[in-house]
């Protein structure tokens, strides 16, 4: 294959298997894979987009049983080869030293040379900026370059919706040295400073919901990754003239990044503990089953050690064993230390910082795919909840998704709203594969809101109301399984709502057949389904919502 990498025939028939949406991947090629992977990550380009999605998968890889090792290596394998192939349609050189346009759809960190660039900052609407800059050029005979640069309200860094017109437009020149800097008029040209990005490759028309959406991608991304922060407003950069066909449109949506400096908190000052406290950390006691606060809680957050405050357990890792007491299948590294237990027999876990005692720690009991439970006493921790997210997410399927989509994006606190397809076992299938039935996907939507403007719940029971929630494996029309009616769960609290939501259903005599699984991979449909009732408005919609609730909303 490229870079002079010849894969094994075993290898490379699992590799194009899953490129073309093949559910199943022998266990035993897992080893294969992994070397393949290896030898292409050496002999990728550094910073490349081959490098990050072959260093991405190597890294979750060897965390999976080699099942789903072999899984996620194949599939990484296939994207690779993609990202080598990609290519963007531009009719203008980029200016020196510029990186490649990235494969659509992977959001990574970018590095951008200091540059030379013109920019209008007038509150002009986005052809007026084009032609400014255009005229300016054109009278310093600059040639053109791509891509054009357009610069947003900082606010929509955190908050996508906020997202309005260009706040400034730039065109880039070919070298830092090329003409001279000053002010010509309305525009400034000066000399950028090289610049880090977290970005993501977006094909298809230049519009604001096109654009919003890549922008939350990216904003969740950076909310996940600590080593960064927020260092500038966002912006885009469009590569492609708009004379060009809707589908030979590229662009990179982007929120200039800088590394996260700011020193760790320092461990909060704890209260005194209690003689029951100190029973359990310092006298090494136990509370009683089902005694403790924390043994059915599972908000987000961290639990830290009651004694000294340090950081022990995030709430991704708990779990619900039944025990009757907190259960978590990793601690945070290094916050928890194992010796033997003074009864010769179990594994004691202390806090690593000060010594308190927290519980205990089994193997071999298969909880979780980790195979790890630590036994841990509620007394021994406190919990400190997440700050709450700019946006949350939720996923609903409710038959075909142009409805349910078109729905949700007319509900007030809705960011967006996206057609794709989850919930089943092939990687990044197509349309056609998921109508086959066989791949297990349902066509679902996925929804990003602002909690501070609309709940959880209440899109829920909007979802109640827009589909039928009694057809079983159908709607209306449309049969099969991937047209189910599921509630995919992001978390506890989203699946207690939905659960309390059906059990008012079904007191109503609804006889409701919701699924409510555990989210999982979301992938995106293809283009020509996004937004496909606001492009088509000739098309019937095919969903309306019936007031299932109502009664009850009006006492």
């Amino acid at each position: 294959m490229c870079y002079g990498v010849t894969l094994p025939a075993t290898v490379a028939a699992v590799v194009l298997a899953f490129a073309a949406g093949c559910t199943a991947t022998p266990p035993s090629d897992s080893a294969a894979l992994l070397a393949t992977v290896e030898q292409q990550l050496a002999a990728a380009p550094v910073d490349s987009d081959v490098a990050v999605i072959l260093s991405r998968a190597k890294k979750e890889a060897i965390t999976l049983p080699p099942a789903d090792r072999a899984a996620v290596l194949a599939e990484a394998l296939a994207k690779a080869e993609k990202a080598r192939r990609f290519k963007i349609a531009s009719e203008s050189p980029f200016p020196a030293g510029w990186p490649k346009p990235s494969l659509p759809g992977l959001v990574r960190i970018k590095t951008y040379p200091g540059v030379r660039s013109a920019w209008v900052r007038a509150p002009e609407n986005r052809d007026r900026q084009f032609v400014m800059l255009s005229e300016h050029i054109k009278k310093r005979k600059i040639a053109m370059t791509a891509p054009v640069v357009m610069e947003y309200d900082a606010k929509a860094a955190k908050d996508p919706a906020q997202m309005g017109p260009a706040l400034a437009m730039a065109l880039l020149y070919r070298t830092i040295d090329q003409d001279k800097a000053g002010q010509f008029g309305a525009v400034r040209v000066a000399n950028d400073e090289p610049m880090q990005v977290v970005s993501v490759g977006v094909e298809g028309d230049y519009t604001a919901v096109n654009f919003r959406k890549a922008l939350a991608r990216c904003r969740d991304w950076l909310g996940a990754q600590k080593p960064w922060r927020v260092a500038g407003p966002p912006r885009v950069l469009a590569y492609s003239s708009p004379s060009m066909l809707s589908w030979q449109k590229y662009s990179e949506v982007q929120i200039p990044v800088e590394p996260n400096k700011d020193k760790p908190n320092a461990k909060s000052t704890m209260p005194p503990l209690t003689d029951q406290e100190k029973h359990i950390l310092l006298a090494k006691g136990t509370e009683a089953a089902f005694s403790g606060k924390y043994s059915d809680h599972f908000e987000s957050g961290t639990y830290v050690c009651r004694q000294c405050g340090s950081a022990l357990y995030t709430s991704t890792s708990k779990f619900h064993s039944g025990c009757g007491w907190p259960s978590f299948d990793d601690e945070i590294s290094g916050a928890v230390k194992r010796q033997p237990d003074a009864d010769g027999r179990r594994t004691e876990i202390i806090c690593a910082a000060c010594g308190g005692h927290l519980g205990h720690v089994f193997t071999g009991e298969s909880y979780t795919p980790k195979d790890t439970r630590h036994c841990v006493n509620s007394i021994s921790l406190v919990f400190r909840p997440a700050e709450k997210p700019a946006t949350e997410t939720a996923v609903f399927a409710g038959g075909c998704f142009w409805g349910v989509e078109h729905l949700f994006q007319k509900t007030t606190g809705v960011i967006s709203a996206t057609s794709g397809y989850t919930g089943g076992q092939a990687a990044s299938p197509t349309y056609q594969q998921v109508c086959t039935g066989k791949t297990g996907h349902a066509e679902a939507v996925k929804v990003v809101f602002d909690p501070q403007r609309v709940s959880y719940e209440q899109l829920a029971r909007l979802f109640f109301e827009i589909h039928d929630p009694t057809q079983l494996n159908r709607q209306g029309p449309d049969v099969g399984t991937q047209y189910r009616s599921a509630v995919f769960c992001e978390n506890e609290q989203q699946k207690a709502i939905a659960e309390k939501l059906i059990a008012e259903l079904r007191a109503k005599g609804y006889k409701v057949v919701t699924e409510l699984p555990s989210a999982s991979a979301f992938y995106p449909a293809e283009d020509y389904h996004q937004d496909y009732l606001s492009k088509h408005p000739e098309r019937p919609v095919c969903h309306a919502r019936v007031p299932r609730f109502e009664a009850e909303e009006k006492k």
